[in-house]
């Protein structure tokens, strides 16, 4: 099957007065590449990796952009709080996401993405966004065994961060990481990674709340922990980490959230091409708030999507379990499970069908007063549900190219808030028919 960077032919360009200044931008900015939890590549095979997919060459920089765009109906934009009414409108959203390569001689690799996406909504115009994030990066080899990495990055967009609030908001994160790790001939590598990052939100009240959003939630997230990878196919490794995460909240009225978490997890990242794709991600995480008689989480967790291809069908499972911070006051967290799956089937070499379900539950440690309909109030713990179903027809345009037409239908039950039902339909575009 074909990798969406072969759609393009490379075209090898040489302006050397824009290539030198380039490179002096790019030893400005000296630390960066998006350093991800469980995502470590072998420096070796990154370099390979950039020089068969880079897209474009301009001079010594591989270029790798796409293109992504969606035009749907959301029938209740803002969900639906006590007995507000549904509010539906048109939503459009272009995106020109881009990286930028520079390697040096194999032993430095400094890289650039860009994600800039306007949000365009068709009647209401407050909820119109320009979203943008971006990170800078570095690797470096030293006596062929040791890698030093260090990022930059910065994500501004309004949207749907979080699973308990249905209205979009404004998130900014910034984040800074660095590590070292030592490579062996045998594709394994054993480091350290700390990172730091701050997370800030629009000053706004939500339904349901009883603080301003930026108030109950900005943050500042301190990470320091051990990592290894085995290589045990192609482009795919065993992982194992272990991390300690230190959460200090930014607003004084919030000071009773600071915790800190102790995690480990274990998986296999399988290759990007192949009949097996995706990442199995299972562990255990400690989160104890720092504050006094608060409940604390000790349990599983797991970030598990992985796709299987076969013949004509594609089968897709998901895992997801975490305890994520609330926004509302009664809890500093809550515990958060989603299971999916979805099958596609191609009828022809130019027509696939889709259909994915997932079923998602989210419970508060702390109890709250719910009224009943005699005025009394009860003393229960909160409790949501999620179910979610959606059908698309996907049609090739050109090679892995594909247009879709996708229905969606999300409802959402709780016995604290407001129950939910949403329609989505649209179109979008695809790079893996």
């Amino acid at each position: 099957m074909l990798s969406p960077n072969e759609y393009f032919r490379r075209r090898p360009i040489f302006i050397r007065p824009a290539c030198v200044l380039a490179f002096l931008c790019f030893l400005t900015l000296a630390f960066s590449t998006d350093l991800k939890a469980q995502d470590y590549r072998p420096f070796r095979s990154d370099l390979e990796s950039i020089k068969e997919r880079s897209n474009w060459t301009l001079g010594p920089f591989r270029i790798d952009p796409s293109l992504q765009f969606d035009l749907s109906h959301d029938s209740s934009v803002y969900g639906t709080y006590g007995r507000q009414e549904p509010v539906p409108d048109y939503i459009a959203s272009v995106a020109l996401p881009f990286t930028v390569f520079l390697p040096f001689h194999d032993r430095l690799i400094l890289s650039l993405t860009e994600r800039p996406e306007y949000l365009y909504f068709f009647d209401l115009k407050d909820e119109r966004s320009f979203n943008n994030s971006y990170s800078l990066g570095a690797r470096l080899l030293l006596l062929n065994r040791l890698v030093l990495s260090g990022a930059y990055g910065s994500n501004r967009a309004k949207y749907r961060f979080s699973s308990e609030i249905e209205r979009r908001a404004f998130q900014q994160v910034e984040s800074s990481s660095g590590s070292l790790f030592l490579e062996t001939a045998r594709e394994t590598a054993i480091g350290v990674i700390g990172s730091s990052s701050r997370y800030t939100y629009e000053d706004a009240l939500l339904p349901g709340g009883v603080t301003p959003l930026s108030a109950a939630l900005d943050r500042k997230e301190d990470s320091v922990g051990l990592e290894f990878y085995r290589q045990i196919f192609i482009n795919g490794s065993f992982f194992l980490s272990f991390g300690f995460t230190d959460y200090t909240f930014l607003n004084p009225q919030s000071s009773h959230r600071d915790s800190y978490s102790y995690q480990t997890n274990a998986g296999i990242r399988f290759p990007f091409l192949g009949r097996a794709r995706g990442l199995l991600s299972l562990g255990y995480k400690n989160l104890i708030p720092r504050g006094p008689d608060r409940k604390r989480y000790s349990g599983p967790v797991g970030n598990t999507s992985l796709d299987f291809r076969f013949t004509r069908f594609n089968l897709r499972f998901q895992l997801l379990r975490d305890a994520p911070f609330s926004y509302y006051i009664d809890s500093i967290f809550f515990i958060e499970n989603r299971l999916g799956a979805g099958l596609s089937f191609y009828l022809t070499r130019f027509l696939r069908l889709d259909y994915d379900f997932s079923y998602g539950r989210s419970e508060y440690p702390e109890t709250v007063l719910i009224p009943l309909p005699d005025g009394s109030e009860q003393e229960t713990q909160r409790k949501d549900t999620y179910r979610s179903h959606s059908a698309s027809a996907v049609f090739r345009v050109i090679r892995n190219i594909g247009i879709g037409m996708r229905a969606s239908y999300v409802d959402r039950r709780s016995n604290y808030l407001y129950n939910m039902d949403r329609w989505i339909a649209g179109l979008f575009l695809i790079y893996d028919f």
